[in-house]
């Protein structure tokens, strides 16, 4: 290491005032080195030699210095005060970015004293005193020595030379040194003025954040991973009684209790690996100030910073929400139980009605087929006749009712369309012969020979409209025509139109004419009669079969009824070219009541039934056709006769048995008598003709079902299968 590297380093302990201070010293050597140099030492602010070249020991330095007089190290502004003895001296004075740090002091031999003055010599080197870095003092025997030595003037004209060139770089070097304090200041104003205006713009996205945080409808805490909450909006200090000082800075459990165990580990926001935003929403009980608790639905989110991750919640008090909830439920079951109650209620009339009306209709039967009189004859007719109107009645006042509670179900079959419109017609002929109208069927085009609809609810729907153009027509006759549309398309339909010539229908009374319980003319029920159900169930039933009804009419000349239904996918469909090419399959249609008796079946009935006149008319029906009859009250008595019979091997060979009857009903007698192995064959008796019910009564271990009013030929049907069946056993 160089002695001037040796200084640098006792004088300047950081990298940068250590260069600038080896830049002065080489300097200063290189100025000096015309001059017999003895000594060159470095002192500190406080007076201690730090080091010399040649070296000496420091206490010896400190004494021979002592001599030199005393030496003032205090700072005055940029230069050093010195009192040095007449020894010569040079004295320099050194410093880091206009901050005293020390002095260098050179001591010249003999040789070195000349002509010069003190000032002359500090105009040999004004670049140290330029530099602000410098300070020099030479003794009066120097100046003698210098004036008298030629040899020292020569080398003070070289050196004057050399000076100049060093003040030219030093001078450039602080032009420089200028220039980069002036870029210097000029980049920190434009610094601060970049750091001004991203302080308003933060002060303003602040204020603005603030704004829409405290005019959010939700409340809104972010925390930290420690849970401690680093702000909120009034919304949320609202909502839990709080004030916002009193939050900030408080823990979010105080606030959501345990759903911040599940925001941190079951929310997914146990990890701090991921940056990304993650959201997810869930719903707490909460706490007030007071101790209330409320229900709360809160979203959050999560984000990785740098200082850790950040949690915002979005809370919604949903107090209001769930009450209204409730409310709906309260409601809804509510109605749900009016509907029950109201299907219940429907249920026990059907049955309690049609009860009654199995023995009325029944009875009549029997007695028009004995040998009356025909005034008696005629007297029996008119029974029968009003009450299967009366039958009718109470099931569209069922139907309707089963309908605008969704009770109602279609069963989707192949059935064969042409046939089906016979069977109204022949059903309906008893009406129109009397009237003298005319009932025919016609084809126009091609009819599908089967279609996949519901038979009954097909039946039913023509039957309410051949019904009512028969009622309105005096004169003329009344036409069904048939008519396949859209048989290229995805959704063909076959078409039904009910023609008659009767009154009319006026353009103001068609408005209400599908509506329930409304007729065209409120004359017509005093005058025709009627409950004005048949049209709004049949126009029901017709969207539920995949169609619509419409009309066309003309007051006094007669009206149009056309109603489509869905036939389902027609592809190898045979097409029947007219009415007359189909064929019904006799094999096919229910056993008669004179074929049942003339075959004489010989099997043993059990008939569980709680109406006494219901079980007098079944009884002479089935005794009549030759079977043999035990007549119980209820299903605890058929349970125990059946099972006794079979413990005396001599088993019914089929059970009648009424599903709604006192002490047990047929439900629970065909379920228990099933549990106990029982196999021979259950025909369940019912008022209710729906799907389901039908159902119920098949989960309940019964092989079939019929529903009342009784009709003989479908019922002896039944036990002709069941009983054969069970005999082939």
């Amino acid at each position: 290491m160089s002695n001037v590297d040796l200084l640098s380093d006792e004088i300047f302990g950081c990298d940068t005032a250590k260069s600038e201070s080896q830049s002065c010293l080489e300097l200063i050597q290189t100025a000096l080195e015309p001059f017999d140099i003895r000594r060159l030492s470095v002192w500190d602010t406080e007076g201690r030699c730090r080091a010399s070249w040649p070296s000496m020991d420091l206490e010896s330095a400190e004494d021979s210095t002592a001599g030199l007089g005393t030496m003032d190290l205090s700072c005055d502004g940029h230069q050093w005060s010195t009192s040095l003895d007449g020894r010569t001296q040079l004295a320099v004075q050194l410093g880091n970015h206009g901050l005293a740090t020390g002095l260098l002091i050179a001591e010249f031999g003999q040789t070195s004293a000349g002509e010069f003055e003190a000032e002359q010599l500090q105009q040999q080197l004004p670049w140290l005193r330029a530099a602000g870095t410098a300070v020099m003092t030479v003794s009066e025997q120097t100046e003698a020595a210098v004036e008298s030595d030629a040899r020292t003037k020569q080398m003070q004209q070289q050196h004057r030379a050399f000076q100049e060139e060093h003040l030219r770089i030093v001078e450039m070097n602080l032009n420089e040194s200028d220039a980069r304090v002036r870029e210097h200041q000029r980049y920190a104003t434009q610094l601060k003025m970049e750091v001004d205006a991203r302080t308003r713009d933060l002060m303003v996205s602040e204020a603005e954040t603030r704004s829409i945080l405290d005019t959010a409808p939700d409340g809104i805490v972010t925390f930290d991973r420690d849970g401690v909450i680093q702000s909120c909006n009034r919304v949320a200090d609202s909502m839990f009684g709080y004030s916002q000082d009193q939050v900030v800075g408080m823990h979010v459990s105080v606030l959501l209790g345990e759903s911040v165990q599940w925001i941190l580990a079951e929310g997914g926001f146990g990890s701090t690996e991921s940056s990304h935003v993650k959201c997810v929403d869930h719903e707490f009980t909460a706490k007030r100030l007071n101790g209330a608790e409320f229900p709360m639905h809160f979203a959050v989110s999560s984000v990785k910073i740098e200082s850790g991750r950040l949690f915002t919640v979005i809370m919604r008090d949903v107090t209001q929400q769930k009450e209204t909830e409730q409310l709906i439920r309260s409601q809804t079951e509510r109605l749900e139980a009016i509907n029950q109650a109201k299907s219940e209620f429907l249920a026990n009339m059907s049955h309690e009605i049609r009860t009654p009306m199995t023995a009325i209709l029944g009875f009549a039967e029997v007695l028009r087929e004995s040998n009356a009189h025909p005034d008696q004859i005629e007297a029996i007719n008119t029974i029968l006749r009003n009450g299967t109107y009366l039958l009718e009645i109470i099931n569209d006042i069922l139907d309707l009712s089963k309908i605008e509670s969704g009770k109602i179900e279609v069963e989707l079959m192949s059935v064969d369309p042409i046939q089906i419109v016979r069977d109204v017609t022949s059903l309906m002929s008893v009406r129109a012969v009397p009237k003298r109208l005319a009932l025919d069927i016609e084809c126009r085009g091609p009819i599908p020979e089967t279609i996949n609809t519901d038979p009954t609810r097909l039946r039913q729907i023509l039957v309410n409209l051949v019904g009512n153009a028969i009622k309105f027509t005096e004169t003329g006759g009344v036409k069904i025509a048939m008519e396949l549309a859209g048989q290229d398309t995805p959704s063909p339909k076959l078409m039904f139109e009910v023609i008659d010539t009767g009154i009319g229908i006026t353009p103001d009374q068609m408005d209400r004419l599908f509506k329930p319980f409304a007729q065209a003319d409120s004359s017509v029920t005093r005058r025709f009669g009627g409950t004005g159900l048949g049209l709004a169930i049949s126009h029901r039933l017709s969207e539920m079969l995949g169609g619509q009804i419409m009309v066309e009419s003309e007051p006094g000349q007669g009206s149009t009824f056309r109603v489509s239904v869905a036939t389902g996918d027609l592809n190898n469909v045979r097409l029947l070219a007219d009415a007359t090419t189909a064929n019904v399959d006799a094999e096919k249609r229910p056993a008669t009541y004179c074929s049942l008796t003339q075959q004489g079946l010989g099997c043993r009935v059990l008939l569980a039934e709680d109406g006494p006149d219901n079980q007098r008319l079944i009884s002479f029906l089935l005794k009549k056709a030759g079977m043999e009859v035990t007549v119980v009250d209820n299903g605890e008595l058929a349970l125990t006769a059946a099972l006794e019979a079979v413990a005396a091997s001599e088993p019914f060979d089929v059970i009648l048995m009424d599903m709604q009857m006192p002490v047990m009903d047929g439900y629970t007698a065909a379920t228990k008598l099933r549990e106990a192995d029982y196999r021979r064959p259950i025909i369940a008796l019912t008022a209710h003709a729906m799907k389901t019910d039908r159902q119920k009564c098949l989960d309940a271990g019964c092989d079939e079902y019929t529903t009342k009013p009784i009709k003989r030929e479908e019922l002896f049907g039944l036990i002709r299968e069941l009983a054969g069946s069970t005999s082939a056993e």
